[in-house]
């Protein structure tokens, strides 16, 4: 019967010696029969748990009965090879008429542990990732909400900034010096008031992405040519425009939605010009790549400091101080998510002669067969 038996079996004498096994206890311990029989049954437990054995076990004499051992505690059997491994022991007094023997029932609850600890890290990492959801909504309500109050007053504010331009533009009471400066406080305020406009919608981008109502209108371009118009709107912002020159290497087809894409190129070409000198060039190539179309913005300016490189996408990254203007640190966020969407990459390189260079990789059409 305590062959069948399925957990290991362990008699005990009232010494503590080891009168007998049965074959699960060979097996789980890894002695063979003849060399636990006579032996102290502390040979199955750790050393660290050897030394408090002896007093335990006459306790449960004193008042023999069925129960469990070391309820609450971590028990852990030690193998012939020196391994422990989490057990459960049930306790149970044997009466021969000449002694009580204690039959010990041993279970390995390795795997139950197991997967107890793997319930316990499911539930960690379930908790984690419900905190991180609810920051994330948080966030998202915070930046929609901002974006939405702030967008209302801004454009009142360019409204009026502008109809007091014309005024002053037709007024017969200013003239000379007063209406130049006028005129350039007018132009002052409008300049902040568009800079602010471009930071609110920045944060109704983020807010768009980050609750998944990020859209894109796709429809297919010659990638050169997208490129070109991003070059002329920035040339018409830049105080200097020969210093953005292009390069289109091979006329190519991409499917994008060219209001976004365009907004990412007129991102990079921004901080391009703001990061470098005034005169420097700022180099724009198109090229073709395998199956990709190639773009890269290379500038010859401060660059980005190697320590905040690995940081340079991720949003609200400000790498410069404010004297750049570095805004809320989402241009180059926004940049990536826009072109990831698309299914391209963007990536930043830093050639040991300084500068920077971004690189935009954007997947190709698949050619379509001409017609006659």
């Amino acid at each position: 019967m305590l062959e069948a038996v399925p957990d290991a079996i362990v008699l005990v004498d009232e010494l503590g010696t080891i009168v007998l096994v049965n074959v699960q206890a060979e097996a789980l311990f890894g002695y063979p029969r003849d060399e636990l029989m006579g032996q102290p049954v502390t040979l199955l437990m750790p050393q660290r748990f050897r030394d408090g054995h002896s007093a335990l076990r006459e306790r449960y004499m004193e008042r023999p009965a069925v129960r469990s051992m070391g309820v609450g505690l971590d028990l852990r059997g030690r193998r012939k090879d020196g391994s422990e491994f989490p057990v459960e022991v049930s306790l149970s007094p044997f009466d021969t008429g000449e002694q009580v023997l204690t039959v010990s029932a041993i279970r390995d609850v390795t795997e139950r542990r197991d997967a107890e600890d793997a319930r316990m890290r499911l539930l960690e990492e379930q908790g984690r990732r419900e905190q991180a959801e609810a920051a994330l909504r948080e966030r998202e309500i915070f930046l929609s909400v901002a974006a939405h109050e702030l967008r209302t007053p801004l454009t009142g504010l360019i409204g009026y900034t502008q109809l007091a331009s014309r005024r002053a533009a037709q007024s017969d009471r200013l003239e000379g010096a007063h209406l130049e400066h006028l005129r350039g406080t007018l132009d002052t305020i409008t300049e902040q008031a568009n800079r602010a406009g471009r930071l609110v919608a920045q944060l109704l981008e983020s807010a768009r992405l980050l609750s998944g109502q990020f859209e894109l209108h796709r429809a297919p371009c010659d990638a050169g040519g997208a490129v070109l118009t991003a070059v002329e709107m920035a040339r018409m912002a830049a105080e200097h425009p020969s210093r953005i020159r292009l390069d289109v290497r091979d006329e190519m087809r991409i499917d994008v939605d060219q209001d976004r894409f365009g907004q990412v190129l007129l991102n990079l070409l921004d901080n391009a010009c703001r990061y470098s000198d005034e005169r420097s060039a700022i180099d724009v190539r198109v090229l073709h790549a395998g199956q990709h179309a190639c773009i890269t913005v290379r500038d010859h300016g401060i660059g980005v400091p190697e320590h905040a490189r690995d940081s340079l996408f991720e949003p609200f990254t400000r790498v410069h101080s404010a004297e750049y203007r570095s805004g809320l640190g989402l241009g180059l966020y926004l940049s990536r998510a826009i072109i990831e969407a698309h299914g391209g990459t963007l990536s930043a390189e830093f050639p040991p002669d300084g500068g920077s260079i971004f690189v935009i990789a954007m997947p190709l059409m698949a050619a379509v067969p001409a017609r006659r």
